[in-house]
């Protein structure tokens, strides 16, 4: 196996800092750093690490997600977390226009052209998620 799909150093692990990955939707716009962490009195004292960082939803504050000991394993960590929440996010616009049409509602007509409208304008970009 290529040195670079594996991680060879005990003293650099993995880290999530997130403990379900539906907590992940809660983020937006992921991009991998490369970042050096000091760690005093410790063997190595330089950890060199890939990092994840994505922008909290609805905030301007950026915050580190994961920590990779390779590029690699952090770029598709960061494509999984994109394709993940642009998923969340579409299910959640589709629910967001049921509900504004009455969709939940039992006496509402939803078997009329809203809701079939409605599906209509979203299964394409749902499909385009699938897709990716």
């Amino acid at each position: 196996m290529r040195d670079f799909l594996k991680n060879t150093s005990p003293d650099n692990p993995v880290l999530f800092y997130f403990t379900k990955a539906a907590e992940l939707a809660e983020f937006e716009r992921f991009t991998v750093e490369f970042r050096s962490i000091a760690r005093p009195n410790q063997m190595p004292a330089l950890l060199e690490v890939w990092s994840v960082i994505a922008k909290r939803r609805r905030e301007d504050r950026h915050e580190i997600v994961a920590d990779f000991p390779l590029e690699l394993y952090a770029v598709i960590f960061r494509d999984m977390a994109e394709g993940l929440t642009k998923t969340a996010e579409a299910v959640a616009d589709l629910v967001f226009d049921l509900d504004a049409i009455g969709f939940a509602d039992p006496d509402a007509d939803v078997n009329g052209g809203d809701a079939v409208n409605l599906l209509n304008e979203h299964l394409p970009h749902l499909r385009t998620l699938r897709a990716d």
